[in-house]
């Protein structure tokens, strides 16, 4: 150990310090705690809820998106990464049931049935989902429980679809249709649930008269991980602007949890600045309590440095215990809850039963070392007060 940490140390631990700086060391440690927990668990938590956001999307939308082109390239089909596609054509419409209306976002995919993926859904689906016009029935179309439930709507009733953007030219009718609600879906993400509908390609085609232009496909992924790596690979030879990941389809979502972090990171720094605050005064105390021995240490031959090293030192393990503290209580509320899920969230306002928690690694090394900056920087003045003093001046300041 070096002189500079022993005597950090020991002006630490020594029980003849003055009571009062002790109690404002306590409390250092103590606001340090609570602000780096604070931190270890709220980043936690709101990378729990955009993994669980992220989960939803990625099995509810397409990986990636190729628009303008109705039939698929075969570079794409034969990309290793790929695993499925399907046409579809979207468009704006009204869907009118029982005199209620309401605007929709309609997209006719090419499939026999909505879900595309029907194994181990993490969100709720009602119905068989069939889309095509079977033998002596309407065409199927599914909609957002939201949807249903503000309109009233449920299995197996009957809706028409108008499509005011495909007006035909001098009679001015609206190309209209009329559906069966065969499934109904319930992903609480975003406005899906309010405002988006399945129906069967070919009766899109029929209805969407002027949309032709707008044919496209969705393509899934064996791993969505690789959209972005499967987007730069194909880019250049179908177009940049017609290929988009699941990500830049969604990236207002996306950006807005990402501030919302940036926030919360911010924000809780101040609990971790409040607690360096205290550090400085008890350093402060301490270098006016220490004084004469300064005095001594520097007649000794301690160097200017030596002295600001031991209170730069002192303060960094006044923040470790806090630090240290912290991350014990922090992950173990991070770890107990992931195998636990004590924690319980209610069902009909959350979309996860219980509070969802993930913690990086790399978040963690940056809250820790974050914390350590902080206090290094602020522990300087009253270290750099102490090496001022000449040991002169030192050794007849209590005279």
């Amino acid at each position: 150990m070096s002189f500079e940490w022993y005597l950090a140390r020991r002006y630490l631990l020594s029980k003849k310090q003055n009571r009062y700086i002790s109690l404002v060391s306590l409390i250092s440690v103590l606001g340090m705690t609570v602000g780096v927990a604070a931190l270890i668990i709220a980043m936690a938590v709101l990378n729990g809820f955009e993994q669980a956001v992220t989960g939803r999307i990625v099995n509810f939308l397409p990986h990636v998106v190729l628009e303008n082109r109705f039939e698929l390239p075969n570079e794409l089909a034969q990309d290793p990464m790929f695993r499925q596609g399907y046409r579809f054509t979207e468009r704006k419409s009204l869907l009118v049931f029982d005199g209620g209306r309401q605007i929709v976002d309609v997209q006719a995919v090419d499939l026999p049935s909505w879900p595309v993926n029907t194994n181990d859904l993490p969100y709720d689906f009602y119905g068989e989902g069939d889309l095509p016009r079977g033998e002596g029935r309407l065409p199927g179309i599914v909609l957002g429980y939201d949807l249903s439930e503000k309109l009233m709507i449920a299995l197996g009733d009957t809706l028409r679809l108008l499509s005011p953007l495909d007006v035909t030219t001098g009679t001015g009718r609206i190309p209209q249709a009329t559906f069966e609600v065969t499934g109904l879906f319930d992903a609480n993400v975003f406005d899906y649930d309010k405002l988006l509908c399945f129906i069967d390609y070919g009766e899109g085609r029929r209805l969407f008269r002027q949309s032709s232009q707008q044919t496209g496909w969705q393509i899934w992924l064996h791993d969505y991980r690789q959209a972005k790596k499967f987007h730069n690979k194909h880019a250049e030879t179908v177009g940049e602007p017609e290929l988009q990941t699941w990500y830049e389809r969604n990236q207002t979502l996306f950006e807005a949890m990402t501030l919302e972090k940036w926030g919360t990171f911010v924000g809780l720094n101040f609990i971790i600045l409040v607690a360096v605050f205290n550090v400085v005064s008890s350093l402060m105390m301490l270098v006016l309590e220490k004084t004469g021995e300064i005095g001594i240490l520097r007649v000794l031959g301690a160097t200017a440095f030596n002295i600001r090293r031991v209170f730069i030192n002192q303060g960094v393990m006044v923040a470790s215990m806090g630090i240290l503290a912290g991350v014990v209580l922090g992950l173990g509320f991070v770890w107990t809850q992931m195998h636990w899920e004590w924690l319980k969230l209610p069902q009909d306002i959350y979309f996860v039963s219980a509070l969802p928690v993930i913690l990086s690694v790399w978040e963690l090394v940056a809250i820790i070392a974050t914390a350590l900056v902080i206090t290094f920087l602020a522990a300087r003045y009253p270290a750099r007060r102490a090496a001022d003093l000449t040991p002169v001046e030192a050794m007849n300041y209590n005279r």
